[in-house]
């Protein structure tokens, strides 16, 4: 059951930091962490030298460049066997049932044992100040981080190709 309590460290920790930032701030960029084999928790953000636009506040941050980053990053400590569950958090709007534009935390979590899924945080600005929170929604993802390791698992493919 070490995947579900690893899950459960990775989403509270990102959440948990991610609702501080709204807070404070009003608005975050994303960020990430980490399982270590042995246990410990990593906390993971982009590299500062690398050239990024970044304003918190009513100016829009480039996002994808920072999520990329974390991504490549995630992937390169997963490769070398120094994580055993990653998250990546981040901003998003997402589209409701009833057709309704809103903004959500976004947490991606994957675990080296196959598990991948999104979990979404939706949040509002209340009218005089602060955030109010929805219930959590998570739903199954595709696996990046670990999604190498799977396939080098596996071993060779059984297909062919036509000449």
């Amino acid at each position: 059951m070490e995947n579900r309590e690893d899950k459960d460290q990775l989403l509270n920790q990102a959440l948990e930091f991610a609702q501080q930032c709204l807070k404070r701030y009003g608005g975050f960029i994303p960020f990430a962490g980490a399982i270590s084999n042995d246990g410990k928790g990593i906390c993971i953000a982009a590299d500062p030298r690398e050239e990024i636009s970044v304003e918190v506040g009513n100016e829009k941050v480039e996002h994808d460049e920072v999520r990329e980053m974390l991504i490549k990053g995630l992937t390169r400590g997963a490769q070398k066997g120094e994580y055993r569950a990653t998250f990546l958090c981040y901003n998003a709007s997402v589209v409701d049932l009833h057709g309704k534009k809103m903004d959500v935390v976004a947490v991606n979590i994957e675990h080296i044992d196959g598990i991948a899924l999104t979990v979404f945080l939706p949040y509002c600005k209340k009218l005089f100040g602060g955030y109010a929170f929805s219930e959590v929604v998570a739903q199954p993802a595709e696996q990046k981080i670990f999604v190498k390791m799977e396939r080098e698992n596996q071993g060779p493919s059984n297909t062919t190709t036509q000449s």
